[in-house]
């Protein structure tokens, strides 16, 4: 076979083999996903997730089980409070607008994410009254009112 004949039979092989190169490695699920990650970047940071008492908390995507996140990874948590609690805040991460039970993090350094779940009833003995906001017109009234001390 003449050598010009040997080097496009070559040149054909060669782009077969990256193109299926190329899509193996860029359409295939998460392990493909992090080899992708650790090549484009490379650094890697432990996030713990810590789960409350009175709850349970979930990431998306999936925190690995040795907890190394790729750099710059957006992971978005969901709080799932048990009965007659709530979640009053996220340390770790930020608390998405409008709703308390979800937050997210970019990973930029190890961290630990945990949420406070908390009872969201009035404890007894407790009676909460709110007057109407046109009953006070300042807040050494309220204060006055309330039993407080103005200052």
């Amino acid at each position: 076979m003449p050598l010009l004949s040997k080097l496009k039979t070559s040149r054909k092989t060669l782009f077969a083999t990256l193109f299926i190169f190329y899509i193996t490695l860029f359409s295939c699920g998460n392990a493909i996903t992090e080899m992708r990650e650790h090549l484009l970047d490379g650094r890697y940071y432990t996030v713990t997730l810590t789960q409350p008492a009175n709850g349970r908390i979930t990431a998306d995507p999936e925190i690995p089980s040795n907890g190394k996140v790729v750099a710059g990874r957006e992971i978005t948590f969901t709080a799932t409070p048990d009965a007659n609690y709530m979640v009053k805040s996220w340390s770790g991460a930020v608390y998405m607008t409008g709703d308390m039970e979800k937050a997210t993090l970019t990973v930029s350094e190890d961290v630990e994410v945990s949420a406070i779940i908390s009872t969201n009833t009035i404890p007894e003995g407790f009676l909460f009254i709110v007057p109407p906001a046109s009953e006070f017109t300042t807040e050494k009234e309220i204060a006055v009112q309330s039993g407080d001390n103005p200052v």
